[in-house]
């Protein structure tokens, strides 16, 4: 509500002239008293009373005798109010008068514009300050030019993945006609000629099109598999074909592993029966186990060719690579069969599908769905002997099976699940007689690691196959380091003591703090002994060590 331009007096006189002139009488002769008021009412002199504000306070007192006068009645004063209706005074509320209408408009106006005009004015001074910096000019450029090169990087990465998206396409399409050309020349008897199928042309025969482009070419590389592969043959090169001897400490899963073997040297023990070959072994375990080792004896034993892989390597930014180096890499493998393919790390393109948000059709999900395509496709279960004897079997190791794709996991696909777990006790003496030969070790070690009671496999609880190597590695290195011409126990003492509790610390310590710590260790030693269910005390020192 607009505020009234008088002040309250002002509006209580205005009142009453008003009033007045409304009576025909326009004349305010005094302002009386409350105690006349009352007289006047009671004497019945008072013919109306006009009230300013309610019924309290000023009021225009109108005497019959046509004389205006004022007075005070007090706040919440009835019986004021009651004496004037007995002494015949007719009672009644004028309102004050209001704002004009141009006082009105301008209020509204400041209530709708005002917000604007100070926004205006924030901003007006913001870029004043801003200008009579002197570099206003300077940041424009600066901001120009970031926007100008980020335009540029867009559209560089832009033009990049049509360029790519183009290669991949195109080299796909040349792939898939040389593969419908082959197989129309197996159907028909036939052996490819054609360039476009694949093969090279006859001697003679003029060679109109053009070579390769280096860009296709590297298109092709782009999406064909890098995995390593050992031929049959080089197996038994040497003598230095890698069997089921120089694999030690996995216990039971030797015996699952030499079945394996079973299915490509004699496959018709189980086809004879009706049963179907396993398709795929996973092979899970703690890092170090000998996951990888385990697939190469495999591998050995039957004398098939050998594909390694990482499953890192199928993963890339494109959709659609992965996948394509999954069809390359079997169709190499079968190309080459009877063959193996080891896929190491298989969690690392494995993982359990749709847990990511998107919509199932990104670079990770559709390497999986090509594998399992791969894997159990329609093709369906193979039971022939002959058609064994040239298949591949795919093996594949992780050490996080839990969170592995359930299709992956199901019966058909990785049929057999290896569990290669922590060697015990003459799993380690026999992991260490394994990697005892072709290394200057003493006699003494021999004489322990050929002992049933080894010392060394009795200091090493939780180490894997590759601890153990790398400690007595390490104890050859520190022999030649001194010398040495072979490793003593000594040196596979501190090898042991450097895997276990770190590098020694050359840094002196006072000898109220020595006397502190040897005070400690050395209760501990003696709980250690007085308690036979907690081993051996092997070692007590209070030489500081890194970690």
């Amino acid at each position: 509500r607009a505020r009234p331009p008088h002040s309250r007096a002002t509006a209580r006189r205005a009142v009453a002239r008003a009033a007045a002139g409304a009576e025909g009488k326009t004349t305010v002769t005094e302002e009386v008293s409350y105690t006349d008021m009352i007289k006047a009412l009671d004497k019945g002199q008072v013919a109306r009373a006009r009230f300013a504000n309610d019924l309290s306070g000023r009021v225009l007192l109108i005497y019959k005798s046509g004389v205006c006068k004022v007075a005070q009645v007090p706040l919440d004063h009835t019986k004021t109010i009651q004496r004037m209706s007995r002494g015949g005074a007719e009672v009644s509320y004028l309102a004050p008068p209001s704002a004009s209408g141009l006082n009105q408009a301008v209020v509204s106006a400041m209530s709708n514009v005002g917000p604007v005009v100070l926004l205006f004015g924030v901003w007006w001074l913001v870029h004043t300050y801003v200008q009579q910096k002197g570099d206003a000019e300077d940041r424009k450029k600066i901001r120009a030019k970031e926007i100008e090169e980020k335009k540029k990087l867009v559209d560089a990465a832009r033009e990049d993945a049509l360029r790519r998206t183009k290669e991949a396409a195109k080299a796909a399409a040349e792939k898939s006609a040389k593969e419908e050309a082959e197989s129309a020349a197996k159907r028909t008897g036939a052996k490819t000629t054609a360039p476009a199928a694949g093969g090279r042309k006859k001697k003679g025969e003029e060679d109109d099109e053009p070579e390769d482009d280096p860009e296709q070419a590297a298109a092709k590389e782009f999406l064909s598999s890098s995995a390593r592969v050992v031929q049959a043959s080089k197996y038994q090169q040497y003598g230095k074909a890698t069997t089921f001897d120089d694999v030690a400490g996995i216990g039971d899963a030797k015996v699952e592993l030499e079945e394996l073997v079973t299915f490509f040297t004699n496959p018709e023990r189980f086809t004879d029966s009706g049963c179907v070959v396993p398709r795929g072994v996973l092979l899970c375990g703690p890092p170090g186990t000998g996951k990888t080792l385990a697939a190469k004896a495999v591998a050995g034993e039957a004398g098939v060719t050998f594909f390694y892989a990482n499953a890192s390597e199928f993963v890339e930014m494109f959709v659609g690579v992965g996948a394509a180096r999954v069809r390359d890499l079997f169709a190499q493998a079968r190309a080459a069969a009877p063959s193996i393919i080891f896929i190491d790390e298989l969690d690392a393109v494995g993982k359990q599908r749709g847990t990511g948000g998107g919509s199932g059709n990104d670079e990770r999900d559709a390497t999986v769905n090509q594998l399992l395509t791969e894997l159990d496709g329609f093709e369906g279960a193979i039971t022939d002997a002959n058609a064994v004897k040239n298949r591949v079997v795919i093996m594949a190791a992780t050490n996080r099976p839990d969170i592995l794709d359930s299709a992956l996991m199901r019966a058909g696909r990785f049929d057999r699940k290896v569990f290669m777990g922590l060697p015990s006790f003459e799993g380690r003496r026999q992991i260490l007689g394994v990697h005892a030969g072709g290394k200057p070790l003493g006699k003494d070690v021999l004489d322990d690691i050929a002992s049933p009671n080894s010392s060394l496999a009795a200091k090493t609880p939780g180490f894997s196959g590759a601890d153990i190597a790398n400690l007595l590695n390490m104890a050859v290195l520190s022999a030649t380091r001194e010398g040495k011409e072979a490793a003593t126990m000594r040196d596979c003492g501190e090898a042991i003591d450097l895997v276990q509790l770190g590098k020694r610390v050359k840094r002196e310590q006072p000898l109220e703090v020595r006397r502190r710590l040897a005070a400690a260790e050395g209760a501990r030693a003696v709980v250690a002994m007085a308690s036979p269910l907690l081993g051996r005390v092997e070692l007590g020192s209070i030489v500081p060590r890194e970690g």
